[in-house]
Parts: structure tokens; sequence; C-alpha cells
């Protein structure tokens, strides 16, 4: 019986703790879940090395909580890739855990969703898999499930809560939330952006990010090479995105570190996709805490108007803008081709620098 689990949560919790990628499909995520899967993902450091470690599939038919939505959608939550099954006239009801280790497979298919009834308090069934051949059908079957599938953004949480909360959770109507999204594909971009440029606003968030980038500049004390850098202020500063209290008290621990790192982040001789690599990677130069979001939010700092602040929206955006991202190439050749793709649309529309365009982008996804 060693193949069959009736509590899955304490598996669950090994096989996260070890994991180098992860993917993972399920009708239901709580909000307990929520934070259960963030809290293991952000305690293993090869699942937070790489953007796409941590692959979500979720459904919205019984429906997942917006609020369980809202901390996997959180930059720094560690979800590389989220998002919703959006095929029409369908059910989305698997229960599917794939994990990845040292180039080896073991899925766990079953009844459990992935709450905290699901994993210990039901009467549930989940079975281990580790022949390969079957694990590759299931990784295949979940790269097709993503075809179907569409990204979870805080706008898109927003629209979803505002149809719940007028519908019967047992009649939610995945196929109208559907339509109403339309109206809110990425295609529109270019027309709101220009929309957002002639706008007051526009003027509001120049100056605003400018304030924003000069308090920021003096906390990380870039002038004097780091040598003052205020942990704590950096860390409760929310502009250009705010880091987690997991990873606070972590950056809060490697201070020495974190001032290395940004002296190399700051070496302009360097290629930028080099020097992210480095920070993420090497361990000279990596501190725990620090992932793709933080290291890109000090380069933005340093040079807004080279460097754009990764984020889920952001990378959502260059890829419909077209930048060219091969599967296997490191973050950093993936950071430098989303800023290639940002750059005509700039200076098309005189967009100052990527600290703007980041406060445009948040404004267009949640009207805020």
């Amino acid at each position: 019986m060693k193949n069959i689990i009736t509590n899955f949560e304490k598996e669950l919790k090994k096989q996260l703790k070890t994991a180098e990628q992860v993917y993972i499909a399920v009708g239901l995520i709580s909000v307990d879940g929520a934070n259960m899967l963030v809290d293991a993902v952000n305690r293993n450091d090869n699942l937070i090395e790489s953007d796409d470690n941590v692959q979500l599939i979720v459904g919205i038919n019984m429906p997942t909580p917006a609020e369980a939505l809202k901390i996997l959608v959180d930059d720094d939550s560690g979800i590389g890739l989220l998002k919703y099954y959006a095929k029409p006239k369908s059910y989305f009801h698997p229960k599917v855990y794939l994990f990845k280790k040292k180039d080896r497979f073991t899925a766990f298919v079953g009844s459990a969703n992935y709450t905290d009834a699901g994993l210990g308090r039901n009467v549930e069934l989940t079975a281990r898999i580790t022949n390969q051949m079957d694990c590759k059908d299931i990784l295949n079957w979940f790269r097709r499930l993503l075809k179907d599938s569409k990204d979870v953004s805080m706008g898109m949480i927003k629209r979803y809560e505002k149809i719940k909360r007028k519908t019967a959770v047992a009649s939610f109507n995945v196929d109208k939330f559907q339509n109403d999204e339309a109206k809110f594909e990425i295609t529109d971009l270019k027309k709101n952006l220009l929309k957002c440029c002639k706008s007051k606003q526009y003027e509001d968030f120049c100056k605003k990010r400018e304030n924003e980038i000069e308090n920021l500049c003096k906390i990380v004390d870039a002038e004097n090479q780091f040598e003052n850098f205020d942990v704590a202020a950096f860390c409760n500063e929310g502009a250009l995105g705010h880091i987690i209290a997991y990873n606070i008290d972590k950056l809060k621990r490697s201070k020495k570190k974190l001032q290395k790192m940004c002296r190399m982040l700051a070496d302009e001789r360097r290629s930028v996709s080099n020097r992210i690599n480095l920070a993420l990677t090497d361990r000279k130069y990596k501190v725990n805490g620090a992932g793709i979001n933080v290291v890109s939010k000090i380069l933005t700092i340093l040079h807004p108007e080279k460097y754009f602040v990764w984020n889920k929206v952001s990378k959502r955006v260059s890829n419909a803008l077209g930048a060219k991202v091969i599967r296997g190439t490191s973050i950093g050749e993936k950071y430098q081709a989303y800023c290639n793709a940002y750059k005509p649309i700039m200076e098309q529309y005189g967009i100052e620098n990527f600290a703007i365009l980041d406060r445009m982008l948040y404004y267009l996804e949640t009207g805020e």
C-alpha cells in the first residue's frame, strides 16, 4: 500500500521540500492551501531560482476563492506560472501533483483538492506514480491544458470577485465570465497605454515615480556603493513591488551579502543577463530571499530608463508584445528579451522610463 496514500498532506510537504520543478492541476485551492503552498515554495531555494519552476492551473468552477488567487498571484509568492482553466463548456476537476527532482518525476493523482480538508480531514485517496513514461505523459497532459488556460491577474481577480458576489456558488458561470473577460484582452494594451499617456494621471504617475525612485536611491544608498543600505526601509517601501514577510527576515539577516550583490548589479560593464544570472545562481552573490523581483527592483532603482520590474503583469505584457524567449533560456536572457520587447512601445508613446511604465500597467490592470 506504499503507493496508496490516504492522508496526502505529509507527502505533499515532503515533495515540496526537495522538488526542483512542480506542476499542479487542481480544481479547487483554498486560502489555507494557497498559504501552505507559498510557504513551502519559499522555503525551497531550488524552486525560486527560476520563474517557471512552479506551475499551477486552478479551476474556478467550484469556485476557488478570490483570496486564494490573490495569495498565489503575488509577485513574491514563488508561483512562476499561474493559470485558470478557461475552456468553454467544461468543468475543471483534476487533482494532479507532479514533481521533478534530479531528472526523475513523481506524480500523485487522486481525489484531494488543495485544501485543508482535502489534504487531511476528508476521506480521500491519492495514488503515487513513479513510472517515468507515465509521469511524462502526465506532464504532456498538463502542457496541453495550458493551451486552454488563461493568466490569473489582479485585474482578472477583481472582475471574478465582482461576478461571484452576484452569483450563487453552485451556479458560477465560467463561460459568461470568459465572455466578460474578452474585452480586457492584452490586444487592447497599446490603445489603453496611449489613452493613459494623454490623461492627467500620466503626469501624476511621472511625478510620483520620480519621488519614489529618489527615495529608494537614498534607502539603498546607491551613491555610496550601498554602504548604508537600509534593508528594513527597503523591505517596507512598496513602490516597485513589495516583499513578502517570509523573505524580509532573510534579507535582514544577509545585509552584507545583499550589499555585495547590489554592487555587482550596479556594474554596467557586465550584460544585464549575466548580472541577473549571477545574482540568482552564483553562491558568491546569491542572497536568500532575493529572487528576480528583488533583483529587478534594484536594477530599476539604479537605472529606470534601462530596466523594468519583473512581476506577473510585466512578464505577461512583454510576452504579448512579442518578447522572443526560447524554452530553456536562462532567467537573465529572458529578462533581456523582455526589456527589448518594451522599448519600441515606450519610444512610440514617449514613456520616460520603466518605473513609470510599471505604474501605468498596474493602473490598467487594476484601475487603481
